[in-house]
């Protein structure tokens, strides 16, 4: 109705037909008489998050390359200009594409796109088990997300990519996530994090790529910059000590006497940070530690907490709508899952519905050390 240039790269346009008066359900009659027979049904087993963090690296240079030709949103193809990634599931029906990406010539005779899961055998079996139909749902999910989508790998060439080679490297800056004081790690083991000194907590987890420094070291220098890796992990965005509790509650805000004051950052013999904040008389020396478990990076935490005197503190470990028990950890909405060591473990309500993982810290002798790790 609208004359729609799906395809600017080309000279004839689609013409418009007049409004819905005028083509009344045409629209709807062409999926009637056109619906696929033998639909097939996908069932996702691993997290949305890291699902899309796959259709993302599908989609990137290192796999599928299919930014080489199609454009994604504001950013060229590097070769051919074929139509763009990010409209793609607002034009398509899922079952339809599903269909075509296993084989387009059944759809599109002499047409350029190849066929990627040839016999519907995929070329990466170790992502989601090798599953050509659950590989194609993972790049529709991540192609949902349209403009807010992640970069593909390969789609920017960055001028500033920041790597730890054989120490972690230290960057701070504006992170998106993790506010205007945030203090970016990258370490060998490919695990990276944004910590927020104005909040003292740990914000982002993230893997692979670490970021782009070019938009903070070119120029003035303006804006957050996003982490440029893979399964970025948000984590809680409030108060993470407290003495007390409220009415029960995990509280939302910080209260004068709890809010934190960062005191900076030392290195290991590793240059690993280790942070240091304090609340009231309390405290706190955070050291997260990556690790490297069954071929899986995770990420640990080792905190020492001393105070003036004998009290008890709070300390939120992870939040969700759904904070399940397992036999060696918590499991977070199916986000992630974290486990706690040295500490009493208790699962309360905070006071925005959600549930909140608690550590609850003895000092009756002045100081105690726990660890907490992340699996994600």
């Amino acid at each position: 109705t609208e004359g729609v240039k799906s395809r600017p790269y080309m000279n004839t346009r689609m013409p418009r037909f007049g409004g819905k008066q005028v083509m009344g359900e045409l629209a709807q009659q062409l999926i009637n008489v056109d619906k696929l027979d033998n639909v097939i049904s996908v069932s996702q087993t691993e997290p949305e998050r890291k699902v899309k963090a796959h259709g993302r690296f599908l989609a990137g240079e290192d796999a599928l390359s299919c930014i080489k030709c199609h454009t994604f949103g504001k950013y060229n193809a590097t070769g051919i200009q074929a139509i763009d990634l990010t409209t793609m599931t607002e034009r398509l029906a899922k079952d339809w594409f599903q269909a075509y990406m296993l084989k387009p010539s059944n759809f599109r005779r002499g047409t350029r796109m190849p066929e990627s899961w040839p016999g519907g055998k995929s070329f990466y079996p170790d992502l989601l088990e090798g599953n050509a139909q659950k590989q194609i749902d993972a790049l529709w999910m991540f192609l949902a997300d349209a403009d807010k989508a992640a970069k593909p790998k390969g789609l920017v060439r960055s001028k500033l990519e920041l790597k730890a080679t054989d120490r972690p490297i230290i960057y701070r800056n504006f992170i998106q996530g993790a506010g205007a004081r945030a203090i970016g790690v990258a370490y060998p083991e490919q695990t990276n994090l944004a910590f927020d000194a104005q909040n003292c907590r740990l914000a982002l987890l993230w893997q692979e790529n670490f970021i782009d420094a070019s938009r903070h070291w070119t120029g003035r220098g303006q804006g957050f910059e996003s982490p440029l890796g893979e399964n970025v992990l948000p984590l809680h965005d409030t108060v993470v000590f407290v003495s007390e509790l409220v009415e029960g509650q995990w509280p939302r805000e910080f209260s004068d006497a709890q809010r934190p004051k960062f005191k900076g950052y030392r290195f290991d013999k590793d240059r690993r940070p280790i942070f240091k904040y304090q609340i009231g008389d309390v405290t706190i020396e955070d050291q997260p530690i990556p690790v490297v478990q069954d071929g899986r990076p995770l990420l640990k935490r080792k905190f020492k907490i001393t105070s003036n005197g004998p009290q008890k503190i709070y300390y939120l470990a992870a939040m969700g709508k759904k904070v399940n028990a397992k036999a060696n950890s918590f499991a977070v909405d199916d986000r992630f899952e974290t486990a706690l060591s040295g500490v009493t473990t208790s699962v309360l309500k905070a006071s925005n519905g959600q549930s909140a993982l608690l550590g609850v810290i003895d000092l009756s002798n002045g100081s105690a050390e726990f660890e907490q790790t992340y699996d994600w």
